[in-house]
């Protein structure tokens, strides 16, 4: 795939039940970044999908990160994304 592609949605799936995985329609802030619902963080439990576009307020997400609720969680993304 190409650099700088727009996301469109995101889906997450977690195999967790018990701890939340985090969703960053961003790039990561380093090892310290926040897990709060702040600034396009989204705290997910089993699955979710997601307009990246709408939640974004219309702008342009190229970058995401996640952060699984625990070491051993599968964590599954799906996305589309515009050109």
């Amino acid at each position: 795939m190409a650099d700088g592609l727009q996301f469109a949605f995101v889906n997450v799936t977690s195999s967790s039940t018990s701890a939340l995985t985090h969703l960053k329609l961003r790039a990561a802030g380093g090892a310290g970044d926040g897990e709060t619902n702040t600034d396009g963080i989204l705290s997910i439990l089993g699955q979710f999908s997601v307009d990246a576009q709408a939640l974004s307020g219309g702008a342009d997400v190229t970058s995401i990160a996640y952060a699984k609720g625990a070491g051993g969680d599968t964590v599954v993304i799906t996305a589309g994304f515009n050109r």
